[in-house]
């Protein structure tokens, strides 16, 4: 069986193998008019799990890019996944408390096809990103259907996903590993 890896990437998106034992970067098309995303998606179905790794400058605009990457793909099965959000490079936020809460409200009416209490995990070492993330995660309590928690430690983030690996490296190595 060839290995189904999924990669979400700007504009191209992989949903199957491409043939013999090729794991990951086949090249697929994506359905138009979805903005580019600048930090790289991967769907880990080994793992089942999302890692969005984010870069730069995060805005609600890159929040928004997601979800609508993963709703374009329209699979139930990895909607259910695991997620693991990676703030780690995240050098600058251009959105406010406002920003935040306009974002979970516009996800809240797009999100119903993730099972309510799935596990998003925000991994957000600095200071500023986790303050971030503590707002997202207090605003998004009661209308989001993720069971939100964030960490500052990669150590951290990975124990709550009850993963044994030992950095966010190895559990894309390891799930991509022919």
């Amino acid at each position: 069986n060839p290995k189904k890896v999924c990669f979400l990437r700007a504009t191209a998106i992989n949903t199957e193998p491409c043939g013999g034992d090729a794991p990951i970067n086949c090249p697929s098309s994506f359905p138009t008019g979805i903005p580019e995303m600048l930090s790289p998606l991967h769907i880990l179905p080994r793992h089942k799990l999302i890692l969005a790794r984010f870069s730069g400058t995060y805005s609600t605009t890159d929040g928004q890019n997601l979800v609508n990457r993963l709703l374009a793909w329209g699979n139930p099965e990895t909607l259910a996944f695991r997620h693991l959000y990676d703030l780690s490079e995240v050098q600058r936020f251009d959105a406010d408390f406002g920003a935040i809460s306009s974002l979970v409200s516009w996800k809240t009416n797009r999100l119903h096809p993730v099972p309510a209490g799935t596990l998003c995990v925000i991994f957000a070492p600095g200071d500023v990103a986790f303050g971030m993330a503590r707002m997202y995660q207090s605003v998004a309590d009661d209308s989001l259907p993720f069971d939100i928690r964030v960490t500052r430690s990669e150590a951290e983030a990975l124990a709550e996903l009850g993963d044994p690996a030992s950095s966010i490296g190895d559990l894309l190595k390891a799930d991509t590993a022919r």
